[in-house]
This record gives C-alpha cells, structure tokens and sequence, in this order.
C-alpha cells in the first residue's frame, strides 16, 4: 500500500450544482484520488448531531478483484475491501465549487467572492484581538504571494479587498478543519497560530485557502 498523501488534493468544478450534484463533485474527487471503488459521502452536524448538513465525511472502499487464481476460487466478480475514512471538504463561490480530499488527517477549505467579503466585512466580526489585515497576523501573512490576484493590474483598494477576503477565507478554512464551522466564531482563530494554511490559485474574482492536516 502506497504512503498516505503529503498534501491534500484540490479541485475547481465549474457551475453551481445543488446539494446531490455537489455529493457526486466529491465522490468523483475521492475516486481520482484513492482509484476504483465505492465512495460514500455524507453530513454530520457536530452541534446537533443532524445528518442533514454539517461537516462533509467520505468513505471508500478499494474495488478487489476476486477469482482466477490467488486462493480466491474459480469464479470471478469484484469484492472490496474495508471502508477507509477519508477526511473531505469543500466550497462554493461565485458559480464554483472547490473540493479537497485528504489522506493524512482533516482538512478545510473554503473560497470567498472578494467583492462579497468586501461589502460584508467588519473587524469585529472577523479579527481576534490584536488582528489587523495589514500586517499584524504573523509571517503568514508577511510572505503572502497571492495566487489569484492581477497583480500590479489591481489598485490600493483592490488588494485590501482582496486582503481582507483571504484573511475570512482563511479563517473558515481553519474552521472547517477543525470540525465546527461557524459555529465558532471567527475571532477565535488566530490566523498566525494556525499551521498548514496555503493560498490556491482561484477564478478571477475569487480567493481560497487551504487548511492542511497538521
């Protein structure tokens, strides 16, 4: 059996599918990175225990050819082996879904419309104490090389945008990981605390953020 992925894989679906086309969105993801078999998705609420929404989970179960040889009888068919858990997240944004898929451990990802953050954004909704979008969140944020931006097409105003669009993505990214979503707050997150958070190339328009298992 091949070693567990180092880093989480990641994939943009164009549209804006409901919720049964965005399960297929993930089983398909989990089968191009785990190969043939059964893949089972689902929700679960860590608040309410609901399976209606929530937290995203995924299971697979690797296909085994079964017959011809090796002890397993005449016959032949395909078998599978024991359900494996996979840890899974994902996102909507601006007609686009980002899904990710990890073998090593949770994983959060999550992908915001720069001009929703934009017209939604409040430090007291957003920033832990002490918490600026213009420098004071850590190294991470100092090394910052964002993967989706124009560049020096964008204006002072645009990169602040952006700025304060990748520092919610990032929170919930962080979130998501964790297991709680919203339900905890975003100024409870430091983002300069938070290990494994990397930028991912996004639509125009769009930011994301990868929380990776850690």
């Amino acid at each position: 059996m091949s070693a567990p992925q180092e880093t989480p894989a990641v994939a943009w679906h164009d549209g804006a599918p409901g919720d049964d086309e965005v399960d297929t969105l993930l089983r398909r993801h989990v089968l191009a990175v785990l190969g043939p078999g059964v893949v089972t998705v689902g929700r679960l609420c860590p608040g309410c225990g609901s399976d209606l929404h929530g937290r995203p989970w995924a299971t697979h179960a690797r296909d085994r050819r079964a017959g011809g040889g090796a002890g397993n009888g005449s016959g032949t068919g395909i078998r599978h082996t024991r359900p494996r858990e996979v840890w899974v997240s994902l996102a909507r944004a601006g007609g686009y879904v980002v899904t990710a898929v990890s073998l090593r451990g949770p994983v959060g990802v999550d992908a915001e419309v720069v001009q929703d953050v934009a017209h939604g954004w409040s430090d007291a909704v957003v920033l832990a104490d002490g918490e600026s979008v213009d420098g004071s969140l850590g190294g991470w944020v100092d090394g910052w090389v964002d993967a989706s931006a124009d560049g020096d097409a964008d204006t002072g105003t645009e990169r602040d945008d952006r700025a304060r669009a990748r520092c919610w993505a990032a929170k919930e990214a962080v979130l998501k990981r964790r297991g709680t979503g919203l339900a905890t707050p975003m100024t409870h997150v430091r983002l300069a605390e938070e290990p494994g958070l990397t930028d991912l190339p996004a639509p125009p328009g769009l930011v994301a953020v990868l929380a990776a298992p850690h």
